[in-house]
């Protein structure tokens, strides 16, 4: 699928993140500072939407709503239970003030 344009990059505040399902796949994108993290969007654990999480600006996480499994976001790791497995993680970029997300499922780097 490759990239696709899925809002504008200051409809993102710092410290938030937010859901979309675009060709069957369901992400979120986050904002910490000047970076952009786009990961699978439902925690790993009981499928809660990660979107609606308390974001850690300052060390690139979110925690669940539901039962505060963090998360990483740039790795996509797990780092607390009760959640024991990884988010998929998405390349992320901005174009023409636009954030576009590589749904293609190639992992970023």
């Amino acid at each position: 699928m490759g990239f696709v344009a899925v809002c504008k990059a200051s409809s993102i505040r710092d410290g938030e993140g937010k859901g979309f399902s675009v060709g069957g796949r369901d992400f979120a994108v986050f904002r910490c500072g000047e970076e952009l993290h786009a990961v699978s969007s439902l925690c790993t654990h009981a499928l809660a939407d990660l979107s609606q999480g308390s974001v850690d600006r300052v060390r690139h996480r979110v925690e669940c709503p539901l039962h505060g499994a963090e998360f990483d976001l740039r790795t996509g790791e797990a780092l607390s239970p009760p959640a024991a497995l990884s988010l998929q993680v998405f390349a992320v970029k901005v174009e023409g003030g636009q954030v576009l997300v590589d749904l293609s499922g190639k992992q970023p780097g």
